[in-house]
């Protein structure tokens, strides 16, 4: 299986496992400039180069005409069919944004990698190219699934006792990070597919009581669950329509009660 050894390749492999983690995980673990800029990045590496390594006899073309594309993709040309595709029950989506047109500087460093000598080809059986060309399409589909972050920032003052070590509250409660002012914890809405992060104070009150103070709630995220899926709308609309008092219950079932 000849053709498939440039998709062995461990730096197109890694930029892969960037853009999936990036639309999995860290856009909505942290959500600034840097991870919205990063799936352009990583995903004009890697879609060229893929396409590329299976039709290698027109590869300047699929560079150039992934360019093309991902301009008219960027732009609002697109949004008609974008809309049609949406209404008859595909859901894709995209966010006009010009400055991510800065990610077709990608284009000739992915370029000139594939025809570079000396590639970091990883070592690895020939079964493997077909899973990888599975897990790449996925790659490339998922990143165009709609998403919807709201920021909502509110206020809370809700506050829970929990007999526990206080390690091991921090741990289950919170994700990855603090600042000086509290946790970060992120509670999911499993049947919306949504998450919403919220900030709490933990603090022990003696040997064996842990306080958690709910002390507010940034943001709530919805995911598309699948390209034919027809809820995405209908979970945004429940979303936005949460109170403080849901925000609160929900961290209290999800957070708490495995403690009670």
């Amino acid at each position: 299986m000849p053709k498939a050894k440039p998709l062995f390749d461990a730096i197109f492999l890694s930029a892969v496992a960037i853009l999936l983690a990036n639309d999995a995980y860290f856009k909505y673990a942290f959500h600034n400039t840097f991870t919205g800029k990063l799936s352009d990045l990583a995903g004009l590496f890697a879609f060229p180069y893929f396409f590329s390594a299976l039709l290698p006899k027109i590869t300047r073309a699929i560079y150039i005409l992934t360019g093309v594309l991902f301009l008219i993709w960027k732009s609002e040309l697109v949004q008609p069919l974008i809309d049609f595709a949406q209404n008859t029950g595909i859901n894709i989506g995209r966010t006009v944004d010009y400055t991510d047109l800065a990610a077709l500087l990608m284009l000739p460093v992915s370029y000139k990698y594939l025809n570079r000598d000396g590639r970091l080809i990883l070592p690895l059986p020939d079964v493997f190219g077909p899973a990888i060309v599975i897990v790449c399409c996925f790659a490339f589909v998922a990143t165009s699934m709609p998403r919807t972050l709201i920021e909502i920032n509110i206020k809370s003052y809700a506050i829970y006792k929990v007999k526990a070590d206080r390690a091991t509250v921090v741990d289950f409660v919170t994700v990855s990070g603090n600042d000086s002012t509290g946790y970060f914890s992120d509670v999911e809405i499993s049947d919306r597919n949504a998450k919403f992060t919220c900030k709490v104070k933990i603090s022990e009150l003696d040997n064996t009581i842990i306080t958690v103070g709910l002390d507010s709630i940034i943001d709530v995220s919805v995911e598309e669950s699948g390209v034919f899926s027809s809820d995405y709308d209908e979970n945004v609309e429940y979303v936005r329509n949460l109170k403080q008092k849901d925000f609160e219950r929900l961290f209290y079932e999800k957070k708490i009660m495995p403690f009670q």
